[in-house]
């Protein structure tokens, strides 16, 4: 993947604050009953102010006197759904679960018949179970 222009230039305190805000805010939505969806943590103005609040720094940047989003904070909570977006329409779709990266890992090996040998698996126990 190429990096999105927008956020690719932004200034170290652009990504300080994304790290603020993730650290203290956690970077999902844990799925329970009240959001059974679950999914990535966007924050809404009421919980920036909070962890601002709470570490003693001031918001003024990222939040106006009106309780909205300035550009600033607008950008971060922007590149925040961006992350999201593409971490869910990206990324996971092109995850393996166990047996479908054991079933193309052993389809390719019968295709490719590697000439060589292959790394060992020196985990133990139940994770050692592999026939290559």
């Amino acid at each position: 993947m190429k990096p999105n222009e927008l956020f690719k230039s932004q200034p170290l305190e652009f990504w300080a604050n994304i790290k603020l805000l993730n650290q203290r805010l956690g970077y999902v939505n844990r799925k329970r009953k009240l959001n059974p969806d679950g999914g990535f943590m966007i924050p809404n103005v009421e919980q920036v102010k909070e962890v601002f609040e709470e570490e003693n720094l001031n918001y003024n940047k990222i939040v106006d006197n009106n309780d909205k989003f300035t550009p600033f904070g607008k950008l971060i909570v922007d590149y925040m759904q961006y992350r999201s977006d593409v971490l869910t329409d990206f990324v996971h779709p092109n995850l393996m679960d166990k047996e479908e990266a054991k079933d193309v890992f052993y389809n390719l090996k019968k295709a490719c018949d590697p000439q060589i040998l292959l790394p060992l698996n020196k985990q133990t126990g139940e994770k050692k179970i592999m026939h290559i």
